[in-house]
């Protein structure tokens, strides 16, 4: 073994002295190769995590933790729809029955804001309930009516419509939080002792979410079959920015007479996503849509450290999960459908 190394020693020794020769050019050439090679595999293992445990560590982690919004994702949707659909089976049949008191069809309901009060004042509790019962900011319905008389073959403007949001959000935990009225008759709220919203509006202004618009405009929808969520828009008049989760309002022949639904709005989402770290590292987690110019918006946990975080979400569609870490550049997302 000293031999051998004695004999390397003298071969290096040698190439110093006689680096002028093509022989040593030619070894100096070959050590130079191998070390350049060396390093492009050390450079390929850092990256791939084999030799740099804490990047490698961190990729797993945030998989795992991808899995676990996505499952609890999952979960918040799979309740949404079970309570969205007894929303609005109880809410379509307190509407039908006031408008059978009042012997009334949904066309001839424009113009008569009175009988449209007490399709509200019916159809308060079932609001509230709803509020109550769901993981939301706020709770609502709106009928393809309006407290304005319209002519012949003329669109409305403006949906009639009760709104309720909880006023004032400072955690997730809704249980005693203030309830104000976001659309709907001034006189329900006052009768159930509850503020308006400062930016109160009687009815919805019409296209103002195109989702709603489409949801309107379907013919005879299956309830268990209709769910949409919105993509993450401005509330008209408010600061705020949220999603709607929508249900039609079926007649007792199938035939869509209005929408109700959910609100998650932004903020809610926020309180309600525990803030996740590794090693001291942030972490975001994300609910965003894709729109036809590539553009990635929606909801994010925690917008504080968004400058710092940087991600490429590849191959999604529509609405996906996403977990990203700051400062690194690791990101996974998962495509929920």
């Amino acid at each position: 073994m000293l031999t051998r190394w004695q004999a390397y020693k003298a071969f290096f020794k040698r190439i110093l002295l006689e680096r002028r020769t093509l022989r040593s050019r030619f070894a100096m050439y070959l050590v130079t190769f191998f070390g350049i090679l060396t390093s492009a595999v050390m450079v390929l293992l850092i990256l791939s995590g084999f030799l740099n445990p804490l990047d490698h560590d961190l990729e797993k982690f945030m998989d795992y933790e991808l899995n676990n919004r996505r499952q609890e994702f999952k979960k918040q949707m799979d309740n949404l729809a079970a309570h969205g659909i007894n929303f609005s089976q109880q809410l379509s049949e307190a509407i039908l029955w006031t408008m059978g008191q009042h012997n009334m069809t949904l066309q001839q309901l424009n113009g008569h804001p009175r009988i449209l009060q007490d399709i509200q004042a019916n159809s308060y509790d079932i609001v509230n309930d709803a509020m109550e019962k769901t993981a939301c900011s706020g709770a609502f319905y709106l009928l393809h009516a309006s407290v304005t008389p319209q002519k012949q073959g003329e669109q409305s403007t403006t949906y009639n419509s009760l709104y309720l949001k909880y006023a004032n959000l400072y955690s997730e935990n809704t249980l005693n939080n203030e309830i104000c009225m976001f659309r709907g008759d001034y006189s329900v709220a006052r009768a159930h002792n509850i503020n308006l919203y400062s930016t109160w509006q009687l009815e919805c202004r019409s296209g103002y979410f195109p989702e709603i618009t489409a949801l309107l405009q379907q013919d005879a929808p299956e309830l268990s079959k209709s769910f949409i969520m919105t993509k993450v828009t401005p509330l008209e008049d408010s600061w705020e920015k949220g999603r709607l989760f929508l249900f039609p309002l079926l007649d007792n022949q199938g035939k869509v007479m209005g929408v109700c639904g959910y609100e998650l709005s932004n903020l809610y989402y926020q309180l309600r996503s525990a803030p996740v770290s590794y090693q001291n590292t942030p972490m975001i987690n994300a609910l965003l849509d894709k729109d036809d110019n590539d553009t990635y918006m929606g909801q994010l946990a925690d917008e504080s450290i968004l400058g710092e975080c940087h991600w490429l979400p590849k191959n999604t569609e529509n609405i996906f999960v996403l977990v990203a870490a700051a400062p690194t550049i690791w990101a996974s997302c998962s495509l929920w459908k």
